[in-house]
């Protein structure tokens, strides 16, 4: 009778069973997610998303073209300031076709945290539903800008990058290609350019775009020609507001009805107005 081999002389010492699978240590098999850096989203946030979520916003509203709008205004902190001012935006929207932005019942200035800033960075958003106590319909948020900070592009682009590339340097930022990305530098002017004529507008046609489609159709197309349809929308807006020499306007800035509205201007003002004042 042969005798049974030991379970040492049966393993190959060269070989390791859990080599078996070919992700085994890889990406795919979870590994180094637990470094991964991600958003975090608090239990208390319950069903919210991170950008729904405000501290301490100030609250003030204006009526344009007969509707009563809502402005939320989180403090920035101490390198943001918020490029565009409350009146900016109410001025600009009564230059807008009122059904377009009818349902939009907020318009939101938010600072985002660092981590946000540096995974998520966004001039603005629309939010469909907004959840803010006593306001319904959607709400556009417009994001406080790091006065110092470099937006860094991959130097590899395609068509809509290019483009986009392109507008931020129409509307005034420092951009230079070096050896390994492209620079964006953003000021004060610079930024409330995109803001206010081309990110409040192109919202305003995801908006609308979402207005004649149901929720359900409207997220079901895919995103690139979402964003298309807003972009075609806030380029034909803009075209038609600077033929009619509606914009640009000079920044409106009035210190006196922003405390009033317990707003503090310096939320509002660059560095080198801050150093001025």
């Amino acid at each position: 009778m042969r005798a049974r081999r030991s379970a040492s002389s049966r393993r190959d010492p060269g070989r390791d069973p859990r080599r078996r699978n070919r992700n085994f240590g890889t990406a795919r098999r979870g590994h180094g997610q637990d470094n991964r850096q991600v958003i975090p989203q608090p239990h208390e946030y319950g069903d919210r998303s991170f950008f729904q979520v405000l501290k301490d916003p100030v609250q003030c509203s204006r009526t344009i073209r007969g509707r009563r709008t809502w402005f939320f205004v989180e403090p920035p902190t101490r390198d943001c300031c918020y490029a565009c001012t409350v009146d900016d935006v109410a001025r600009l929207l009564s230059e807008v076709p009122v059904d377009d932005w009818a349902g939009i019942s907020s318009i939101v200035f938010r600072q985002p945290t660092r981590k946000q800033d540096l995974l998520r960075p966004v001039w603005g958003r629309v939010v469909f539903d907004t959840q803010v106590p006593g306001i319904t319909g959607s709400a556009i948020h417009l994001d406080a800008q790091d006065q110092g900070q470099e937006i860094r592009w991959d130097r590899s682009l395609g068509p809509d990058e290019q483009r986009e590339l392109s507008a931020l340097v129409a509307d005034g930022h420092r951009v230079v290609r070096n050896r390994r990305w492209w620079s964006v530098r953003p000021t004060v002017d610079s930024a409330r350019a995109t803001q206010l004529y081309r990110t409040l507008l192109h919202e305003i046609g995801h908006h609308v775009d979402w207005l004649e489609a149901t929720p359900e159709l409207y997220f079901r197309r895919p995103l690139h020609e979402r964003e298309r349809s807003a972009d075609r929308y806030a380029m034909a807006l803009r075209t038609e507001l600077e033929r009619r020499g509606v914009i640009p306007f000079d920044r409106i800035r009035d210190d006196a009805a922003m405390r009033a509205d317990g707003l503090d201007p310096q939320w509002f003002a660059s560095r080198q107005e801050t150093a001025r004042n």
